[in-house]
């Protein structure tokens, strides 16, 4: 379309046009504004790569996202991603949208309730998510190598992680989880060597998880060692240390105790 304008400094997209197609703008290296019309539904891989832009408006009409859209820009450093975002593309590496951008910080417009496959898939620069207390799906692969993501809430809502949803997130220190969590996928945090995941309460599902998906073992399950006291099992916190040899995460057990009624 446009690739390799190098004088191009703005672009004012007309208001019928509903796809922009791959490499549209790539290498336009002058290019620092965009106004994207807001009936845009697809934007194709490597659309603004390599250009100069200083933000990315992205339209609530946005249903599909190509991978690598700002591969090579600096400028841009934090995008809200629409409610309709349904499927992001990823390249043959596994790059998804936001690889080899210098996007640190995502937000989601109100409403969004599924986080789609790969959409921050090798987003390295990814520091700060702020997740929505309506969402509950986070899809495979979401933030796959996201290796400078430190810590990640998950809102109450939260009921389904999908496969390697947090995969490869290697400065990945602390997750806060929730008791509603019905399934977490194969290797959803392998090698996250550093994290600990706290489950604010032990449920059928997260031992489901521990025993059929990840072997990891348990310690603590039913009784301390001291006799006279027992387990509070509504004050129970659950940590999964990421640092076994297997690259499998280990999940201990860490129980609010009480006193042991006569």
């Amino acid at each position: 379309m446009m690739k390799n304008c190098k004088e191009l400094k703005t672009v004012t997209i007309p208001y019928t046009v509903q796809e922009i197609g791959q490499y549209a703008f790539d290498s336009c290296s002058s290019l620092e504004k965009i106004e994207i019309p807001r009936i845009v539904k697809t934007i194709g891989h490597d659309a603004f790569a390599h250009t100069n832009l200083q933000e990315l408006n992205l339209p609530s009409s946005l249903e599909k996202i190509g991978y690598s859209i700002i591969y090579g820009v600096t400028r841009v450093t934090s995008v809200n991603i629409p409610k309709g975002v349904k499927t992001a593309d990823v390249c043959w590496n596994n790059d998804g949208p936001f690889a080899g951008s210098k996007v640190n910080k995502v937000t989601f417009e109100k409403g969004t309730k599924l986080i789609p496959a790969n959409l921050f898939s090798n987003a390295s620069q990814l520091r700060e998510v702020k997740l929505l207390d309506e969402m509950t799906d986070i899809d495979s692969y979401a933030f796959e190598n996201c290796t400078n993501l430190r810590s990640i809430e998950l809102p109450i809502s939260i009921k389904t992680i999908g496969d390697g949803a947090f995969s490869g997130c290697t400065s990945l220190t602390e997750v806060l989880a929730n008791k509603k969590i019905t399934s977490i996928g194969k290797n959803a945090f392998q090698n996250c060597t550093n994290a600990t995941i706290k489950v604010a309460k032990y449920t059928d599902s997260m031992k489901s998880f521990t025993d059929a998906e990840q072997n990891l073992e348990f310690s603590n399950l039913e009784y301390t060692d001291t006799v006279d006291k027992v387990i509070e099992h509504e004050k129970s916190t659950y940590e999964i240390n990421g640092s076994s040899a297997s690259s499998y995460v280990v999940m201990n057990l860490d129980y609010a105790l009480k006193q042991k009624r006569d």
